[in-house]
């Protein structure tokens, strides 16, 4: 994908990096929001080929494909001079779409039952996809704690999502579920937390619900907290799982 940008009256010129941008886009966007850092320090969330292991848990939820396309429309996002929060706002609705696209891309039949897809078991132990199972084995919830790094856009978050069985005998999302997410957010240092945020209980209707902590630019004091753990509730099954994470970076 070739990104042609009008940047102060003049056309970027593509390059060599991800998406067709040039070091003179990357410096422009890092001026732009005043990001930490250098040219150098970004390049690596630009490297071609494509490479799925930068970017965290953005490729096992949205396919490498999405995920290149996820990356390149948050530096779009970035040349375009668009609000933080407004970058922030269209990644969260990407994220979702291409999360639904490649969910029923590889589950056109619905999700099998036992699939590595919902994680583990809701347990003691805390992992990063855990699901609880109704009685009946007809509905389910899972909870996922994921962390993403695109350069200029970076998010830790933890959602909930609930399932149903459908006729075809696999599970697709409730799309009337009413659901809820209870997340916590941490960062430590040598001397214990040294940042936190705790939001308040997040319910929602459409059988998905998360919390999210996002920044833009990379850096200490500038990663999110890179820590999160989170309780998600499918209120109409009475079920509940748990998730939690730990991001590469460290915000103290």
């Amino acid at each position: 994908m070739v990104l042609v940008m009008l940047l102060a009256g003049a056309t970027a010129q593509a390059g060599d990096l991800l998406c067709g941008l040039s070091e003179a886009d990357v410096q422009d966007v890092i001026d732009h929001y005043n990001m930490a850092g250098t040219v150098q320090d970004y390049t690596p969330y630009l490297a071609v080929p494509f490479d799925c292991g930068v970017y965290g848990d953005l490729c096992e939820d949205l396919g490498a494909a999405r995920a290149e396309q996820f990356v390149c429309a948050r530096w779009e996002d970035g040349l375009a001079h668009l609000a933080p929060e407004m970058i922030d706002a269209a990644a969260e609705s990407d994220y979702e779409f291409y999360f639904d696209a490649w969910e029923a891309e590889r589950f056109p039949d619905g999700i099998p039952a036992n699939d590595p897809w919902f994680g583990v078991a809701a347990s003691a132990t805390c992992s990063k996809t855990e699901t609880a199972a109704s009685p009946s084995g007809t509905k389910k919830v899972t909870v996922r704690a994921r962390t993403l790094a695109t350069g200029i856009y970076n998010q830790i978050k933890v959602y909930t999502i609930a399932y149903e069985k459908s006729g075809s005998g696999g599970f697709r999302r409730d799309s009337t579920g009413s659901v809820g997410i209870d997340g916590y957010f941490y960062s430590t240092d040598a001397y214990g937390v040294c940042d936190q945020w705790d939001p308040a209980l997040r319910t929602d209707t459409d059988g998905r619900v998360g919390v999210r902590e996002w920044t833009i630019g990379i850096g200490v004091a500038i990663w999110p907290d890179e820590n999160v753990e989170g309780a998600g509730f499918y209120y109409d099954a009475g079920l509940s799982a748990t998730a939690c994470k730990t991001a590469w970076w460290n915000h103290c």
